[in-house]
């Protein structure tokens, strides 16, 4: 258990893109290789979401709002 605050003091010392080098090299190494059709279905997702905001069809929510929805605290729901 030593080891592991030791590890863990030592790298919160390092700057945060470095950090964050880190922390995606841990959880590729839980989480395994990504499918490799995903980051296209994202794209093809983003893509079809701006479209419908730029063309008026979706609804633009501001983060505090969805943060209420996503923890269920939204009482129109």
């Amino acid at each position: 258990m030593a080891v592991k605050q030791t590890v863990i003091q030592e790298v919160m010392n390092l700057p945060e893109s470095e950090r964050l080098e880190l922390a995606e090299a841990l959880y590729q190494s839980v989480e395994g290789p990504s499918d490799p059709d995903a980051r296209q279905a994202w794209s093809d997702e983003i893509a079809r979401r701006l479209e419908k905001i730029d063309s008026g069809r979706g609804k633009v929510v501001p983060w505090e709002e969805a943060r209420r929805q996503i923890a269920g605290d939204d009482a129109s729901s």
